[in-house]
C-alpha cells in the first residue's frame, strides 16, 4: 500500500481543487475496489493501533508521511491553512471506510471531493488574496 501511495505522490502535481479531487477519488475507488483486501487489512491495523502502543507508533510514522503529501497537495491548490490536510485526509478515509462497509457499485466521490476542496481554498482574485497582496505593497 505504501508503494501505491508513494507512486501516486511522485506522479501527481494537482494545481486546482478539481484536479486533486479527481486524483483522490480515483485513489478512493482503487482502495475500495482493486485494493479492497489491502485496505481492509490497513483499517484492521489502525483499529489494533488503538490497543497496541508499538503499532500506534508505526501508524503515526506512516501517517505523518501521508500527511506531508496531503499538505503539499493542499498548498499546490492554494490552501493556506495547514489544518485542511487533516480535513481532507479524514474525509477520504471516511469515504473509503463507508464504501468498504456498504459497497455502492456507482461509487464516485469526485463531485463531493471537489466541493469540499473548493470550500477550503479561496479562489484566486478573491477578497482575502487581494487583501494579502495589498498588505504587502
Amino acid at each position: 500500500e505504501r508503494t501505491n501511495f508513494e507512486e501516486l505522490a511522485r506522479t501527481v502535481c494537482p494545481t486546482t481543487p478539481a484536479e486533486l479531487a479527481r486524483v483522490l477519488a480515483g485513489s478512493a475507488r482503487d482502495a475500495a475496489g482493486v485494493h479492497r483486501d489491502l485496505t481492509l487489512a490497513r483499517y484492521a491495523f489502525l483499529v489494533e493501533a488503538g490497543h497496541n502502543p508499538a503499532i500506534r507508533r508505526q501508524v503515526a510514522e506512516t501517517g505523518s508521511r501521508v500527511g506531508a503529501w496531503f499538505a503539499a497537495w493542499m498548498r499546490l491548490i492554494g490552501s493556506r491553512d495547514p489544518g485542511h490536510q487533516d480535513v481532507v485526509s479524514n474525509y477520504v478515509t471516511g469515504l473509503v471506510l463507508h464504501q468498504l462497509a456498504m459497497p455502492d457499485p456507482a461509487f464516485d466521490p469526485t463531485d463531493r471531493l471537489t466541493a469540499l476542496l473548493e470550500s477550503l481554498v479561496e479562489p484566486a482574485g478573491s477578497g482575502a488574496a487581494e487583501s494579502a497582496g495589498r498588505g504587502a505593497s
